[in-house]
């Protein structure tokens, strides 16, 4: 297929990163080359890509261990895969009910071509489908406002605990 305007490109790549950001000499936040079918730390069997954003992609994975699909949200290089793995062990401590809140099960790494570069894992349970702006201009408003209302729920719990979310 062909890109006739700069229109098209910007759509594509609305639903696809750029490729750049697999590039090592694109830029230093690489993103971790997958195959759909790959298995990763021996258990999880990459299904489908659920989505990106600036610092990760997010995997649809079977956990062949429990036999249930998982979110595998995998880090670019750099920083930010420890810095969501502290975020998460905050949350756990100090937020005393963590039962709305969706939480990693597991964390792993993945090489990233040097013993010192690696790239972070978090595993998630799928709990449903990604709510991108397509899907949410067609769900019912009930369920929108649902959805925000849990959000917003969960931001409470998590500022009575001192922590405080910039990117939302």
């Amino acid at each position: 297929m062909m890109l006739k305007t700069e229109d098209e490109q910007i759509d594509v790549e609305a639903i696809a990163e750029p490729w750049e950001k697999y590039n090592l000499n694109g830029t230093p936040h690489v993103f971790y080359p997958l195959c759909l079918g790959e298995v990763l730390d021996g258990r999880y069997l990459v299904e489908h890509k659920i989505g990106f954003g600036g610092f990760s992609t997010v995997w649809m994975a079977h956990d062949l261990k429990t036999k249930r699909d998982v979110a595998l949200k995998i880090f670019s290089l750099g920083e930010w895969g420890e810095h969501e793995t502290h975020m998460q062990n905050e949350i756990l401590q100090n937020v005393q009910n963590t039962s709305n809140l969706l939480t990693s099960s597991a964390t792993f790494l993945l090489p990233a071509g040097s013993p010192k570069s690696h790239h972070r894992v978090l595993a998630f349970p799928l709990v449903g489908p990604c709510i991108t702006s397509l899907v949410l201009d067609r769900m019912p408003l009930v369920t929108r406002m649902s959805a925000a209302k849990q959000l917003l729920e969960a931001l409470e719990r998590i500022h009575k605990a001192g922590i405080i979310f910039l990117s939302i």
